[in-house]
């Protein structure tokens, strides 16, 4: 009982913090906020074995996709604000730390386009890796589906906001996984 209430808990402030893109469906930010739901789910749902059996296998590799997570969101977050030259104006449903008005192109964003939304993706595998049962592993492809359809809806967006020098971004990095993906 206590997942379900903390569940809806988390939902409702995850929306709160949403909710400008929630009018727009067609905003990447409205992908996201489904993503950030899926992701929640799997945490709650595996909240009781988040710490039991630490040294198990699945747990050092999860332990290592979410310390991945953490690294690469955290540099990405940092470059954009750095580098992306971030200003209110751009967008209304953006975050303003979205709002950038140069491409950046250095750290993880030299490999891939996406590293916050690769970031996410990290922690709901990771998250899912701490008892991957039936259920768990469905929010963790629904999450990653989701994040892939942000990454797609914020390509059209870029690509209406910085044209072809995003186009020709596009064309030497990968979406989530550098030299594959």
């Amino acid at each position: 009982m206590w997942q379900i209430m903390a569940f809806f808990i988390g939902a409702l402030g995850i929306a709160v913090i949403s909710r400008r893109v929630l009018a727009d469906p067609r905003s990447h930010g409205f992908f996201r906020f489904l993503a950030f739901l899926a992701i929640w789910a799997i945490i709650v749902i595996n909240a009781p074995r988040w710490f039991s059996d630490v040294l198990s296998p699945a747990q050092i590799v999860s332990w290592i996709l979410l310390l991945g997570s953490a690294g690469l969101a955290a540099s990405g977050f940092i470059l954009l604000h750095k580098q992306g030259e971030p200003r209110s104006a751009v967008s209304s449903t953006d975050f303003t730390f979205e709002q950038t008005t140069r491409i950046v192109t250095k750290g993880p964003y030299r490999f891939i386009r996406h590293p916050l939304y690769a970031s996410l993706i990290l922690l709901a595998w990771g998250s899912v890796l701490k008892h991957g049962t039936v259920p768990v592993l469905l929010f963790g492809f629904l999450a990653t589906a989701l994040l892939y359809l942000t990454a797609q809806a914020e390509e059209y967006e870029n690509l209406e906001r910085f044209g072809s020098s995003y186009e020709e971004y596009m064309s030497r990095t990968r979406m989530f996984v550098p030299g594959l993906f």
